[in-house]
């Protein structure tokens, strides 16, 4: 019988690898900011990962050795997925991925609330016209990621196809000048707010988890979120957000 994940285990996993993180780093440690599920205590059991975003003064091999550490000390069958930099990355406009620049939105908006926030940190947001520009970029990205694991039949990796989909939406919503977070939320929104995707109908995680049956039919809607997008991407990526 697998070991019942509750969502308190992932409450004290993250407290356990901040206390870590910050005995190994102290002041060194300029941003730590739970993002993702966890900000919004929103945990989806076996579902969910630990998302961290963290800035340190400085990034070396000593840096990724701490950072190494902290995750094997902390390891639980939860897995922690850590987005870190220097402060000098960090405080370069240019010098981030996109999930980052997002979280930096996240944060400036208040839907993510740092547990440390030097005032050496700035929080700086990508022009409006330069985000939507990279969100389109990785929009590209996500599809053909998204098409090379539909093409996987012998190992399905559902769980990867679903966040790539999911994915996809978000930037489509965001496109459209709305924002989701949650999974719920992204698929109700998306049904709501897309062109031409009401008659999509994607499970939750949750659903998922409890009909593993479904799994044909669930990869067909999958395939169909494909067909939607070659058929409304110019439609989806106006000029401005509707």
């Amino acid at each position: 019988m697998l070991h019942e994940i509750t969502k308190e285990n992932y409450t004290n996993t993250e407290n356990n690898f901040f206390a870590s993180i910050l005995k190994f780093f102290g002041e060194d440690l300029l941003l730590y900011c739970v993002t993702g599920s966890l900000s919004r205590n929103e945990v989806i059991p076996r579902w969910s990962d630990i998302d961290v975003l963290m800035v340190m003064k400085e990034c070396n091999l000593v840096t990724l050795s701490k950072i190494e550490n902290t995750l094997k000390q902390t390891q639980t069958n939860i897995k922690i997925g850590v987005t870190f930099y220097s402060l000098s990355e960090f405080n370069n406009l240019f010098f981030k991925d996109s999930k980052t620049y997002l979280s930096i939105r996240y944060i400036s908006e208040k839907y993510y609330i740092p547990r440390i926030l030097s005032s050496e940190i700035k929080i700086q947001l990508l022009p409006e016209e330069m985000f939507r520009h990279n969100d389109a970029f990785e929009f590209a990205r996500f599809v053909h990621d998204l098409k090379r694991e539909l093409l996987i039949k012998d190992i399905r990796n559902e769980r990867k196809v679903y966040k790539l989909s999911i994915t996809l939406l978000k930037i489509a919503l965001r496109q459209r000048g709305v924002v989701a977070l949650g999974y719920k939320e992204t698929i109700e929104k998306a049904e709501k707010n897309l062109p031409n995707f009401s008659e999509i109908h994607i499970m939750e995680p949750e659903e998922v988890m409890a009909k593993p049956e479904k799994i044909v039919e669930r990869y067909e809607t999958y395939g169909r979120i494909i067909e939607w997008v070659t058929k409304n991407t110019d439609t989806v990526f106006v000029k401005k957000p509707i």
